[in-house]
C-alpha cells in the first residue's frame, strides 16, 4: 500500500480494493498518522499459507477470530468484556493506549468500507453482533446502556472492541494562582512518601524553589529556635542560611514526631530522643556542634541524606502526571514544581490588581513582588499576563455595564416607547406627527 493508499497487487493496482482504503484515509486529517496501522492489518497473516486477499471472502465468525489475534499480534490484551453485550472484548496496552484507540477505530472503518459490498459478509467484525442491521432508536437504547451520550456516543457506539485504561484529560488550569492546591492534593491522592509532600507543601506556603525547601535542615531549624520557620538557603546564597521560610503546622508535627522517635545518639541516653541530642549540639554553639546540625536533614530520603531534586520530581511527576495540567502560552501540560512559586507571585500579583486600578501604584507594586522574590522587573509581565487578560475582562464588562445602562436611561427619557410599534399613546402619535415629511407635488 502506498502512502496514499493505493493497494498494488500482482496485475496492477486494485481499484476496487484501493477505493475502500482512501476513502478511509480521505475522512483523516493526518493521513499518513493512520497509513502504517492499515499497512500492518493487510501485512498480518492469520493462517499459514493464506492469501493477501483472505480477509474478503472468509466468515463473519472467521473474520471476529482474525481481528483478535490482529490486535493480539500488536501487544495488545484482548478480553470478554464484563457486562457487555453481543460478544465485546475489552482492549488494553501496557503502554501505547492513545494510538490503540486510533488503530481499533481505523480498522472499524476500514471494514465498514469493506463490507459495502467487497467482502462476501455484510456484517463488520470490529462491531457487536447484529449491528449493521439495528435500526436507529435500537442503537441510541444500546448507547445508553453502554452510558454514552446520545449527543456524540453514536459516533463510537456498537464498536465490538472497547479500548481500556486511556485516561482522560483534567481541565486545564487558567489561573497559575489556583494550581498549587490542587498539585499538592494530586501528591496526597497518590500516596507519595511523607517527605515529599512536607517539601510540597513548603513549597506552597512559601513560593519556595525546590533548592531552598529540599535542602532544610536541623541547623537552619535551630536558627529560629526550632519553632515553625526554618532558615535555608537561596539559589544564588551559596551555602548561606539567609532565607527564612515557614513549616506548615501539620509539616511541623510530624519533624517533631520524627525526632522525638529516633533515640539519642549517646547509648547510654535511654530517656532522651535525637530532638535533645540537636537542643544540646545548638547550645553548645561550637564549629563542630553546628556542624553535625548540618547533616540531620529535617525531609529525608530513606538514606536519611536530603531529597536531591532528581529524586523529588521522581515521586512528583508520576503523582502529577494525569492529575493536573496547567494552561501555559504555547500548550496544556502538566506543571512543575516551580508552579508552585509561580502561583504564590501569581496569588500576590492578583491581590495588588484588587487593591489598585492606577497604573502607578500597579507598576511600584509589581516591582516589589519582583524584589520580594529575588526576580527581575523584566520577568514581570511573565508573571502578570494572567491578571493583564483578567483586568481586560473586567474593563470590558464595565463598558458594556456602562453601555446598558446609557441605553436604558435614553429609552426612558424618550417620548415614545421604542421598539413597542404602537402608536396609540398620545405622546408617540404626536412624536410621529412632529416628524418631517417629503411634500406633494
Amino acid at each position: 500500500m502506498t502512502d496514499d493508499g493505493w493497494i498494488l497487487g500482482a496485475t496492477g493496482v486494485d481499484l476496487v480494493l484501493s477505493g475502500a482504503f482512501r476513502h478511509v484515509l480521505g475522512k483523516k486529517k493526518a493521513p499518513r498518522k493512520y497509513v502504517r496501522w492499515l499497512r500492518r492489518f493487510l501485512a498480518f497473516r492469520f493462517r499459514e499459507g493464506e492469501g493477501p486477499r483472505a480477509f474478503l471472502t472468509e466468515t463473519f465468525e472467521e473474520a471476529v477470530a482474525r481481528c483478535v489475534a490482529f490486535l493480539r499480534s500488536i501487544g495488545c490484551v484482548v478480553d470478554p468484556g464484563e457486562n457487555r453485550l453481543d460478544g465485546g472484548f475489552d482492549v488494553s496496552h501496557p503502554t501505547a493506549m492513545r494510538y490503540l484507540r486510533t488503530a481499533v477505530s481505523t480498522i472499524r472503518q476500514l471494514y465498514v468500507k469493506l463490507c459495502d459490498g467487497i467482502r462476501t459478509d455484510p456484517a463488520n467484525p470490529m462491531e457487536v453482533n447484529g449491528w449493521h442491521k439495528a435500526t436507529a432508536p435500537e442503537k441510541l437504547q444500546w448507547a445508553l446502556a453502554h452510558q454514552m451520550k446520545p449527543e456524540h456516543g453514536l459516533k463510537h457506539a456498537g464498536g465490538r472492541f472497547h479500548v481500556k485504561g486511556v485516561k482522560s484529560s483534567p481541565p486545564a488550569i487558567e489561573d497559575p494562582s489556583a494550581c498549587a492546591p490542587q498539585m499538592t492534593q494530586a501528591l496526597i491522592d497518590a500516596k507519595v512518601p511523607t517527605t515529599i509532600l512536607d517539601i510540597a507543601m513548603v513549597m506552597q506556603d512559601n513560593g519556595a524553589r525546590n533548592s531552598s525547601a529540599a535542602e532544610g535542615n536541623a541547623l537552619g531549624w535551630a536558627m529560629a529556635d526550632f519553632g515553625d520557620e526554618f532558615w535555608s538557603v537561596k539559589k544564588w546564597g551559596g551555602d548561606d542560611l539567609c532565607l527564612l521560610l515557614a513549616l506548615p503546622d501539620e509539616v511541623l508535627a510530624r519533624i517533631k514526631e520524627r525526632f522525638d522517635k529516633a533515640p539519642h545518639p549517646h547509648p547510654f541516653r535511654h530517656n532522651s530522643s535525637m530532638l535533645d541530642h540537636l537542643r544540646e549540639l545548638w547550645e553548645d554553639g561550637s564549629k563542630e556542634a553546628k556542624a553535625e546540625l548540618a547533616t540531620y536533614a529535617l525531609f529525608p530520603s530513606k538514606l536519611g541524606t536530603k531529597y536531591t531534586y532528581d529524586g523529588f520530581y521522581y515521586h512528583f511527576s508520576d503523582a502529577i502526571d494525569g492529575r493536573v495540567l496547567i494552561r501555559t502560552d504555547t500548550a496544556s501540560r502538566a506543571p512543575t514544581s516551580q508552579w508552585y512559586r509561580h502561583a504564590a507571585i501569581s496569588s500576590d500579583i492578583r491581590d495588588l490588581f484588587e487593591r489598585t486600578t492606577i497604573k502607578a501604584e500597579r507598576k511600584a507594586g509589581l516591582d516589589a513582588i519582583m524584589d520580594a522574590f529575588g526576580l527581575s522587573t523584566d520577568q514581570t509581565r511573565q508573571y502578570a499576563a494572567f491578571e493583564y487578560v483578567r483586568d481586560g475582562r473586567r474593563r470590558q464588562r464595565e463598558a458594556v455595564r456602562k453601555r446598558r445602562e446609557r441605553g436604558a436611561t435614553k429609552r426612558a427619557a424618550s417620548p415614545a416607547p421604542i421598539g413597542t410599534g404602537y402608536l396609540s399613546m398620545p405622546e408617540a402619535q404626536a412624536a410621529h406627527d412632529a416628524l418631517p415629511r417629503r411634500k406633494k407635488k
